[in-house]
């Protein structure tokens, strides 16, 4: 089951900001390095830039399609109610609400 809840959106983007500081870490230590390089070394540079850029693009993608398209408003009929217990202990308790919408 997805996340849930009020902080979800800052729990996308806090991933989306740590992914993002790493990428650019690794991309900025990169260039700083200095010497010449044979051919061989600099397209493994830019192949492992092109994977940061790649990576980075892909965790942010969900909190920028989300942010958008904005809230979205879904009428549900046949509504329930269920809880599972967590695997991290007493507290942990997830709740789930599920319908049936216009679609099925």
């Amino acid at each position: 089951m997805p996340k849930t809840g009020p902080l979800v959106a800052v729990d996308e983007l806090c991933n989306a900001v740590v992914i993002w500081t790493v990428c650019i870490y690794v991309i900025v230590r990169m260039i700083r390095r200095k010497g010449s390089f044979s051919t061989a070394a600099k397209a493994v540079r830019g192949l492992v830039a092109a994977a940061c850029l790649a990576i980075g693009i892909w965790f942010s993608r969900d909190i920028v399609l989300d942010l958008a398209s904005g809230p979205e408003t879904v009428s549900l009929a046949d509504v329930h109610v269920s809880s599972s217990q967590g695997r991290s202990g007493v507290t942990s308790r997830h709740y789930y609400l599920t319908g049936t919408d216009h679609q099925g």
